[in-house]
């Protein structure tokens, strides 16, 4: 059953040729008492996406006027967020959600679905969009700036108004976190799909072989997620244990840390540019921990990278200071960087601005949106500071994260 909340006040739209299957997805929908409308035109897909005029997109394989790589660029909007988008193909479940969620698309439902699939789906995508809708709204209340611009500096006020909206965005965002792509959200729907269809017998239950493996595989994402929000539970009791290191070492045991990820930065294009420093630099850190939140810094840059690009790692001393600058070049097409409203609130915990990237969970040491605030805790231990910010160079974007750690004298 549907929450009556989470049912769109505006029409899912359906891009596909008139066939039984679309008459057939129509009178699911109409069931359910939600809006629907068919054949929207190609060329109006930005306009849809910027005027908000639908939050659901179902894109049929069979809809031959655009591409699917094209019909995703064309959801994301500069400054918008996109539809919730669902491809409909005849690949099995399994082979289509990986494929169809690594071009960009929220879900994946086969042609030959049935009813208590789509029933799954609907219910998925409906409570995601609802959150999100949550999200958005919170950071468009008016004043919002000030007040949590306030709330987070060092000696500024805290007002009541903001500390509570503070707290429901970031709940709200884990929410939509925990809901959207593997992970918890995904375990519960697989669990109800398989108590749905499951044949009970004297000796013991029948369950579809492709739901467990789908489940067996989920597993290993929450696993991931778990292991995330632990890691940060040690960060946030542990004590640096500082020692004179060479930043030039600490680049070198960094490319060894990143190989691992090679073969997914090679796939996406993506070269990390590495400084060559003609003086030794020495920084009382703890090695460990400053890796880490390096390897961090470099799997967040990647997640916005443009493909076929570089991501450039630059130092900046100062006489009581030593920064490591992250340079990474962002498709504005897609991602406008960071507003410069949002940079302080991106440390926080739970915040994200970045849909969770599937390929990278094995490596990543956090997730939720915990990466930028560990970084930023351990930076902090180490008596530093932690920043990311925009700059516009020639009509492109780049985002800079900056490491700044006391000089060592």
């Amino acid at each position: 059953m549907i929450d009556p909340r989470y049912i769109p006040t505006q029409p899912v739209l359906i891009f596909s040729k008139v066939t039984p299957f679309v008459d057939k997805l129509q009178k699911e929908l109409l069931s359910r008492s939600i809006p629907r409308v068919l054949f929207p035109r190609v060329e109006s897909i930005r306009e849809l996406v910027s005027q908000k005029k639908s939050y659901i997109f179902f894109f049929h394989q069979d809809f031959s006027s655009i591409s699917p790589e094209q019909f995703i660029e064309e959801c994301n909007e500069k400054n918008r967020n996109p539809p919730i988008t669902v491809f409909i193909g005849d690949m099995p479940y399994r082979e289509g959600t990986r494929k169809y969620r690594n071009l960009g698309f929220n879900a994946y439902l086969e042609v030959g679905y049935e009813s208590a699939d789509l029933q799954f789906l609907l219910e998925d995508i409906f409570e995601l969009q609802y959150l999100r809708g949550l999200e958005e709204n919170l950071l468009a209340l008016e004043g919002f700036r000030v007040r949590y611009n306030q709330k987070l500096e060092v000696q500024g006020p805290i007002d009541q108004i903001s500390k509570f909206t503070l707290n429901r965005l970031f709940i709200y965002n884990l929410a939509t976190s925990l809901s959207q792509g593997s992970g918890v959200g995904s375990m519960v729907s697989l669990i109800d799909m398989m108590k749905s269809l499951s044949i009970e017998r004297d000796d013991g239950i029948l369950v579809d072989k492709e739901i467990i493996n789908l489940l067996y595989e989920n597993n290993n994402y929450t696993r991931g997620i778990l292991d995330g929000l632990q890691n940060m539970i040690r960060i946030m009791e542990m004590t640096p244990r500082k020692s004179k290191n060479n930043l030039s070492e600490i680049f070198e045991d960094l490319k060894e840390e990143m190989e691992g990820l090679t073969n997914l930065f090679d796939n996406k294009g993506i070269k990390i540019i590495y400084p060559i420093l003609e003086i030794p630099i020495h920084l009382n850190i703890d090695e460990e921990k400053i890796l880490l939140i390096l390897e961090e810094t470099l799997i967040n840059a990647y997640k916005y990278g443009k493909p076929n690009n570089e991501i450039e790692i630059q130092i900046e001393t100062k006489q009581q200071s030593v920064s490591i600058i992250v340079k990474n070049k962002i498709d504005s097409e897609i991602y406008e960087g960071i507003p410069e409203e949002m940079e302080k609130i991106l440390l926080e915990p739970f915040f994200r601005n970045h849909p969770p990237v599937e390929e990278l969970i094995q490596n990543n040491k956090f997730g939720l949106g915990l990466g930028l605030s560990a970084i930023d805790y351990i930076i902090q231990k180490h008596n530093g500071n932690f920043r990311i910010y925009n700059q516009k160079k020639n009509d492109e974007v780049f985002v800079y994260a900056q490491i700044q750690l006391p000089a060592l004298k």
